[in-house]
């Protein structure tokens, strides 16, 4: 059975440490995140996952050097962009 959207921001927890597989644009704010960066999730909730990234990343002084990977992005599946390590 193929995993739906709503289990596969559920299976990342809050203190997961992540790695990016896959370079991720973040849109808005306009800012990329290169595949192999790691953080830390602190947010995981019915909005987005949020990752405080280790190493800083240009254009996300403003969002306090955290990645968000939206809910609302419908086509977006997180385990496509993020692996726990």
């Amino acid at each position: 059975m193929e995993k739906t959207r709503k289990e596969d921001f559920e299976k990342f927890k809050v203190g997961d440490k992540v790695e990016f597989i896959e370079d991720f644009d973040t849109a808005f704010p306009h800012f990329f995140v290169n595949k192999g960066l790691t953080g830390k999730i602190v947010i995981n909730d019915e909005e987005c996952i949020s990752i405080k990234m280790d190493k800083k990343l240009d254009g996300a002084e403003n969002w306090n050097n955290e990645v968000h990977l939206y809910t609302t992005h419908e086509f977006l599946y997180p385990s496509n962009y993020i692996r726990t390590l």
